[in-house]
């Protein structure tokens, strides 16, 4: 997980997870607020609004 971008996403490749918890106060590339939460085994990031924009589980 890393976040320098503030674009959130959650992509796969080669069967690794790469997450970028976007920004809560200042979003890029036209992406909105948003931030990750880490639950058990899986991983959602949500907009500050509170709905999912994507999740995956490990």
């Amino acid at each position: 997980m890393y976040g320098h971008f503030h674009t959130g996403f959650i992509k796969e490749k080669e069967g690794k997870l790469f997450v970028n918890s976007g920004s809560i106060s200042l979003p890029k590339n036209d992406t909105k607020n948003s931030y990750v939460i880490i639950d058990g085994n899986s991983i959602i990031l949500k907009y500050v609004e509170g709905n999912a924009i994507d999740k995956k589980e490990f």
